[in-house]
């Protein structure tokens, strides 16, 4: 008797739910790079202007 789902299908799930990840992740990964790159250069402004009187 086989079982059911096939192998294959149970595969294509994975496969399909990693890459629904993979499209989710991505752009909230370079969007995080970019705010924490926006965040860096707004502290070395506010640290320059501290240190200079």
């Amino acid at each position: 008797m086989k079982s059911f789902p096939p192998r294959s299908l149970k595969f294509a799930c994975r496969v399909c739910f990693l890459a629904l990840i993979a499209l989710i992740a991505i752009p909230l990964v370079s969007f995080a790079k970019e705010k924490e790159s926006s965040l860096a250069d707004q502290l070395r402004a506010l640290q320059t202007k501290v240190l200079e009187p």
